[in-house]
């Protein structure tokens, strides 16, 4: 469809603002079962995930620094490219999420000076830098 043709009608034109509010709150509903169904299981999880990106990291860069041999040098090269994947798949995806403001661990959040977004807040700060929506009036 290009911008010359008809515009397609509105597929909400049919909702009267109680059903859109009431989809607001489902939707809310939702989210807040996700958000209580949180637990030991998922901070077990995320730190494992960490641990394992970080020793994979460790271990690549030891095996490429010894690398005389070109299969040694494939190895610490793939053993790095999976552990960037990690970090930016898996463990970005989880602090995109809010996941340090949920778990207050300062063992998977970010470093100072790291440049990573957003910042922490100082420790007299009282802002926070979790992912929320906005609350209904």
């Amino acid at each position: 469809m290009t911008a010359i043709t008809k515009k397609p009608e509105n597929p909400i034109a049919h909702l009267t603002p109680e059903d859109i509010e009431q989809i607001g709150i489902e939707l809310d509903a939702i989210r807040q079962e996700v958000l209580d169904a949180r637990g030991a299981s998922d901070a077990a999880y995320i730190r494992k995930v960490i641990r394992t990106q970080r020793q994979l990291e460790l271990g690549s860069r030891a095996v490429l620094l010894a690398s005389v041999f070109p299969p040694a040098w494939l190895l610490g090269t793939v053993g790095l490219s999976v552990a960037k994947i990690l970090e930016n798949m898996e463990i970005g995806h989880n602090v995109l999420h809010g996941q340090w403001d949920w778990m207050r661990d300062p063992r998977s959040t970010p470093r100072p000076g790291s440049g990573t977004w957003p910042p922490r807040p100082s420790s007299g700060s009282t802002a926070t830098t979790s992912c929320t929506t906005p609350t209904r009036t």
